[in-house]
Parts: C-alpha cells; structure tokens; sequence
C-alpha cells in the first residue's frame, strides 16, 4: 500500500506525464504550471517511464528488416529469440544506450517469481540498469548472483558487484556476491579462494537467466582497459 506521499507524487507524475506526451507542453511549461522546478519535472517524467505510467511504441514498416535479422539469428544459432535493435549513428556511447534500453525491455517482460538472474560487468550492463523497471512488488523472491569476479583498473561503476547491487535495489532481491578477483596468478590462489563459504554459496546457486555482455574487439574494449589481455594477444585476435 502506498503512503500519502507516494499517492500524491504518482498523481504528480501522471499529470506531467498528461501534458508532456499527451498535450506537448514544454518541460518549462510544465513546471510552472505545476508549480514545480524544472529538474523535478525531468525525474516526474523520467520516472513515470521506469515504472510503466508512460509506454512509447513507435509503428515503423521498415523494420520489417531487423525482424528477418532476428529470424535469421535465431535459425542459424538455434537460439529461441533474438532481438536486433537498430542505431543511428556509429558512436559507441550512442550502440551502447540502445542496445541497454532494448535489452533492458526485454528483461522487463521475463521478470517473474523466484527468478535467479546471473550479472556480469561491462559499460552495457551499467547502462541496462537505468532502463530497468522498478517493481513494486517486494514478494517475487528474486535472486541476483554475481557470475564474474573484479578486474583490477576497472571504474567501480561497471564491475559486476556494483550492477548487482543496482538490479537487485529496482528488484527488491536478494544478491549473492562473488568476493573475489577475475583472474588469479596462480591455481593455488584459485583453489584456496574456492573453498571461502562466501563464494561457493554464490557459485552453487543455480540461475535462470544470465546478463552478460558479448563485448567487441576493439582498442577501447574493457579487457585492454583493464589488462587482462596485452595488446598482443588483442592483436592475435584480430
């Protein structure tokens, strides 16, 4: 049950939703219409999307193309579904947000009860996180399980510790964590870090589903960010 605050800022939201999509107001008109700052306006607005107030659907026939890609993908891989989202422009940052707000989407529609949800790290997964829907239901008995350890000279906010703490927030799950480096110089240390309670508990959980992101070989690409391949070997793999 919502509070008196939480009734009376979805009716915010609904308003500002009304006039922004439904009327076209300008985003200054409507906060001095409501009576509200501008950068409220923004996060009303932002939210009513998150949270399901706002659906945008957009009628293209010439996508026609990417559901035969999808077809394609799906026959040769024998994959049960493949969803191609298409960009504008060749930007990273620009590939990035789109292919995270359409597999944000995706995972939105296979959310259900007792669902185990296995995250890696990447700038794809970091930016995911904004797209996903926040649920109001704190009974679906969700699991996160981090699937890979941390990268050393890696930003905090795309290693997978930090993005399961992010979708597990908007999920209300429960997140096991998997303390302990990617990679270790020797078998000795993997072996001895194997029998830490902490980690086999996050290892021996089953998961249902698994976010990972494929990456690309470039010079930007996260495993030469962070070393965990010399550029040598980036090179063998070209």
């Amino acid at each position: 049950m919502m509070t008196i605050n939480e009734q009376s800022e979805k009716k915010l939201m609904t308003k500002a939703a009304q006039l922004y999509y439904g009327n076209g107001l300008s985003i200054l008109n409507i906060s001095k219409l409501l009576g509200i700052s501008r950068q409220k306006c923004s996060r009303l607005l932002r939210k009513a999307r998150e949270i399901g107030i706002v659906e945008i659907k957009i009628h293209h026939s010439d996508y026609n193309h990417l559901r035969n890609l999808e077809k394609r993908l799906q026959e040769f891989f024998n994959l049960k579904k493949a969803v191609v989202t298409e960009v504008f422009n060749d930007r990273s940052d620009h590939i990035i947000q789109s292919v995270a707000e359409e597999g944000a989407h995706l995972l939105n529609q296979l959310i259900q009860p007792n669902l185990s949800i296995g995250v890696a790290s990447g700038r794809t997964l970091y930016e995911l996180v904004q797209y996903i829907k926040t649920f109001e239901d704190r009974d679906y008995n969700i699991k996160i399980i981090e699937l890979i350890g941390g990268l050393s000279r890696i930003s905090a906010n795309i290693v997978a510790t930090e993005i399961s703490r992010s979708i597990a927030k908007k999920l209300h799950a429960k997140v096991y964590f998997l303390p302990a480096p990617a990679f270790t110089k020797d078998q000795k240390t993997r072996d001895a870090m194997l029998k830490d309670s902490i980690i086999k508990a996050a290892l021996s959980e089953k998961i249902d589903l698994a976010l990972v992101g494929i990456g690309n070989v470039t010079p930007q690409t996260m495993l030469i960010d962070t070393e965990t391949i010399t550029k040598k070997e980036y090179r063998d793999l070209l």
